[in-house]
């Protein structure tokens, strides 16, 4: 039977942290800068207008750049019209012939600045401003582009090093990259714009890689480099498509609302992200992000689950051998104490202490020469090291602090000599003189051994729990570009939290503030839909999926742990002579794969473009299946999902578009394959996937099984909370839905 060492318990922290935290805000504009702003604009245009009365053609730039009304709103202060001064930015930036001068470029940027600031002010300004955006849009000049290719061939080069690594992964990347072509339009005096932007789309995919920094920097510069060209070569069509995108997107961010489908979310990230490529409007994108694009997911693991986990009692036999002040002493020991665990306030990073208080008694024998001294001791003992988790380096711990003190007592001395009774005398008396020293030897040592084996453990437990954060966690979400661009973790006293935001360039994530865990659990979180769905998008858009990809991932190693989890029941079969005909399905591009989160409903919607193995011909009309799914909690703590709906509606109509006699025959038989599936509309016992209770493992089973006590979603956020089975006691019967006698074993069927 294997022991448990007492100082083995830190493990459990660590480990139960990554399980809960890692499985699974609004920022305000910075009013305190607006003077700053304006005074600089005040600045250059004094500046500049003190240049202009020195040449007869002043007056005639004054006008054209509206200097007076510029000046009449700087009396305005914060509460001057941002659409004037964005229309007297515009004249700025209109590219007029000398305006490249660099004291008409110093008013320029810093009225930029200004009314970056503005916009921060109300939503109406916010609005104003995102109208006005195209006006920030300069025709790039040569020195830009040759700067941009430059950039591009850095990336390159830096690329290219890390590939030569491995002579056979740098051919696969540059074979699938097209390196030959990046070159080549590099060196061209017309690059094709075509080749380049195809070479994009392939850094943007969700290959294992392609998130690491060589690849993205390569992406960026790309990006950048493109977009100037093409800007360069067509400034009036560019202009022309922002101020149409800058009108649309102002509507877009006026429909938002707390409960904003992906879709509306969508028309507000990709026209933003079409605006920041084109014009010099990173600030007012991060306003329209402060604003609109919250953290999507909230969780906690309480203080009350972590020490359930951790503390323990200590009961350890021990054997003792050692060296005191030259007397080799040997026996038995028994130490008995506790673990503790104690969270530790911190806003930037998660931590806790673990501590170890007990004490050891101890029978021994110290042997002289032929005297041996038979004694007992009581040794105290007290240990406590302070671990960190951080998202980057993983877990931490300070030095170990130890503290010992020792006492004994001599119950008897016996000597093998002819001279016993002088020389048990002598050794009594020398005893007794040598008792403190002795004492204070043998805490020493006792302390010395706690500290070196607290600090072993410690950094075992440290390497192994940031081997599977790395290896398991952050290295596969960073390589596929999937880590969250906020992951902030932090303790209390009373929890560690974790705020996750979660969108790409293109994306929002959650439109309203971010809702609170509902307190009082275990372990709680929320998560908004657009956490998923954004990822989704990266991962599946546009992407082809095969009755081939189905069975391997069917019998992946993913899926057999998913199966301890999850089971399915009542799943139909598709007719013998389709159980296996070969099957292809092309996702859409954008939003492939959405779930919504309404009033107790969680809906699950598939977007298609083209598909193929329906019968003998291939259809090419966009098509959205959807199931709905009612949430219900059986007795033994599981929680139930039971389909409550599901159809088949060609993607213009479920968007609000006109139904085409052409998309009959296709939804028509999408409806026959899912009906063989998931059954008739009308079947009494429907489709259900079971959530069993979670059994932790290992160190974490300590706190013995997790059940799901609450799952609620609702407004485009699902609510969900564990606690420990025996904190809740017995569960009342609840709605899990009746279950046919056969169920599917695995997902699979």
């Amino acid at each position: 039977m294997r022991r448990h060492n007492a100082y083995q318990a830190a493990h459990t922290a660590g480990g139960l942290l990554l399980v809960l935290l890692l499985a699974p805000g609004m920022l305000g504009a910075d009013q305190g800068q607006g003077a700053a702003e304006s005074d600089q604009v005040r600045s250059t245009l004094d500046t500049l207008e003190g240049w202009l009365s020195t040449s007869q053609e002043g007056p005639g730039w004054s006008a054209y750049l509206q200097n007076d009304a510029l000046r009449e709103q700087l009396q305005r202060g914060d509460k001057a019209d941002v659409a004037r001064v964005s229309a007297i930015l515009a004249q700025y930036t209109s590219g007029a012939a000398g305006l490249e001068a660099g004291r008409f470029v110093a008013v320029r940027n810093a009225l930029q600045g200004w009314c970056d600031q503005l916009a921060g002010v109300s939503e109406a300004n916010l609005l104003a401003a995102t109208r006005a955006a195209a006006d920030r849009f300069t025709r790039p000049d040569p020195r830009q582009l040759a700067a941009d290719k430059r950039a591009v061939r850095t990336a390159l080069a830096r690329l290219d090093a890390y590939l030569r690594r491995s002579p056979a992964r740098a051919r696969a990347w540059k074979a699938y990259l097209d390196w030959q072509v990046i070159g080549q339009q590099l060196a061209a005096h017309e690059p094709d714009l075509k080749q380049l932007e195809s070479v994009i789309q392939r850094l943007s995919g969700p290959d294992e890689g392609l998130g690491l920094a060589q690849f993205k920097q390569l992406r960026g510069a790309l990006r950048t480099y493109v977009d100037r060209q093409f800007a360069a070569d067509h400034p009036e069509k560019v202009k022309s498509r922002l101020g149409q995108i800058a009108d649309e997107l102002a509507g877009s961010i006026q429909q938002l609302t707390d409960e904003s489908t992906q879709r509306q979310a969508l028309a507000v990230g990709g026209r933003l992200d079409f605006l920041e490529r084109y014009t010099e409007v990173a600030a007012l994108g991060r306003l329209i992000r402060q604003r609109y694009s919250h953290p999507n997911l909230a969780a906690y693991a309480s203080d009350d689950l972590l020490k359930g986990a951790v503390e323990r009692a200590i009961h350890e036999p021990t054997q003792i051998r050692d060296n005191i002040l030259g007397t080799r002493v040997s026996g038995t020991g028994l130490t008995e104490g506790e673990v503790e665990l104690t969270l530790v306030p911190n806003p930037q990073r998660a931590e806790f202490d673990i501590s170890m208080e007990g004490v050891n008694r101890a029978e021994t024998v110290g042997r002289v020469r032929k005297v041996r001294i038979h004694s007992r001791s009581t040794t105290q003992l007290k240990a406590e090291t302070r671990i960190a988790f951080a998202p980057e380096a993983g877990l931490s711990a300070t030095p170990t602090s130890t503290w010992a003190e020792a006492q004994t007592e001599i119950d008897n001395i016996t000597v093998d000599s002819r001279l016993e009774r002088m020389i048990t005398r002598i050794a009594w008396k020398k005893a007794g003189q040598q008792k403190p020293a002795a004492e204070q030897e043998a805490g020493r040592k006792a302390q010395q051994r706690l500290r070196h084996q607290f600090d072993r453990q410690i950094a075992d437990m440290i390497d192994q729990t940031n081997g599977k954060y790395h290896d398991k966690f952050r290295r596969p979400l960073v390589r596929q570009d999937l880590f969250p661009e906020r992951f902030e973790i932090s303790s209390s006293e009373e929890a560690i939290q974790l705020v996750v935001l979660k969108a790409f360039a293109d994306q929002l994530a959650a439109p309203g503030a971010t809702a609170p865990p509902p307190p009082g659990h275990d372990a709680a979180l929320v998560v908004h839909e657009s956490l998923i769905n954004n990822v989704a998008a990266h991962l599946l858009g546009g992407r082809k999926f095969t009755n081939q990809d189905a069975d391997q991932a069917s019998d992946s190693d993913q899926m057999e742990n998913v199966r301890k989890f999850v089971k399915v029941h009542n799943v139909g079969e598709a007719p013998e002579d389709k159980k296996d005909a070969p099957w292809e399905i092309t996702l859409a591009s954008a939003n492939p794969v959405t779930i919504a989160f309404r009033e107790g409903k969680i809906k699950i919607t598939v977007r298609g473009t083209r598909f193929l193995g329906i019968d003998e011909q291939e259809y090419k009309r966009p098509m959205s299946v959807w199931t709905e799914f009612a949430v219900a909690h059986g007795k033994d703590g599981s929680l139930w999902l039971n389909l409550q709906g599901w159809d088949v509606e060609a993607t213009a109509v479920e968007t609000g578009g006109k139904f085409q006699p052409a998309d009959a025959p296709l939804r028509s038989k999408l409806r026959a394959r899912l009906k063989d599936v998931l059954g008739p509309q009308e079947a009494e016992q429907k489709l259900a996937i079971e959530f069993l209770p979670i059994e932790p493992e290992g160190e974490a089973a300590r706190v013995g099984k997790l059940v799901y006590t609450r799952c609620e979603p609702a407004k485009a956020w699902l609510a969900l909370a564990i606690d420990r089975a025996q904190k809740v006691g017995s569960l009342p019967d609840r709605d899990a839905p009746r279950v046919s006698a056969v169920t599917a074993a695995d997902l699979r069927d």
